[in-house]
């Protein structure tokens, strides 16, 4: 049932983008992200150069993934809406939805651990950078599993007013598809698969940043309305 306490949980996607750009951008300087190409010398300066940052970076990102959580409640309870209770879709997208935040908070604990020494062996700071940024990138499957299930409900919709237009649907498909080339990120190490190319980083970020940006809005946006319909 969606109720008033919806909105704080559609508020969760915003503030999840929010702590995470500023997390990425001014503080850890991952945007852009180093490539997989840099030697381990020069991985390890970035982190003995901006130990802080990357350390209140990290807190940032961690409790970006907090808000994803919430976000990811309301988002079922609309599902459970659309499919008249809580089903298979509702299950499915809080399942996926609870493990792809583990590949949110796994990749800032990474980077944590990475900066706590960062006077460490070089080859050591330059394997947990790894292990972060493939965590973060390559985690693909559980974010469809996540997204896949909005989509399916939107359009065998059983409620009244439907507040996802039918489109939304064919639009969340379609942005899944940008998602997958993740995966590439495990196979090269330069080019526009690499994880700080083209498809596996820019487009991924783009879209999924998009969706949630989206959906956290249609989100808070249809509370009211679904209450004044219930009263």
């Amino acid at each position: 049932m969606v109720t008033r306490i919806d909105k704080a949980g559609a508020l969760g996607g915003f503030l999840f983008l929010g702590f995470f750009f500023i997390g990425f951008w001014p503080l850890a300087h991952f945007l852009p992200p180093q490539t997989p190409m840099d030697d381990a010398a020069s991985i390890s300066a970035m982190y003995q150069g901006n130990t802080d940052g990357i350390r209140l970076a990290m807190v940032c990102l961690c409790f970006g993934a907090m808000f994803y959580i919430p976000y990811i409640v309301t988002m079922a309870n609309f599902i459970r809406r659309m499919e008249g209770g809580a089903g298979f879709l509702t299950l499915c997208e809080l399942a996926g939805g609870i493990t792809g935040s583990l590949f949110l908070f796994i990749p800032a604990m990474i980077w944590e651990l990475a900066a706590f020494r960062p006077d460490r062996s070089i080859e050591l700071t330059q394997f947990t950078n790894d292990a972060g940024w493939l965590f973060l990138i390559a985690a693909v499957p559980p974010f469809i599993l996540q997204t896949m299930p909005l989509g399916v409900a939107i359009l065998i919709d059983k409620s009244q007013p439907h507040l996802f237009p039918r489109w939304f649907a064919w639009l969340t498909f379609g942005l899944e598809l940008t998602y997958l080339p993740g995966m590439a990120a495990y196979f090269y190490k330069s080019g526009p698969f690499a994880w700080s190319g083209l498809f596996p980083y820019w487009v991924p970020f783009t879209t999924y940043g998009f969706w949630i940006a989206a959906t956290s809005w249609i989100m808070f946006r249809s509370v009211n309305v679904i209450i004044r319909e219930t009263a």
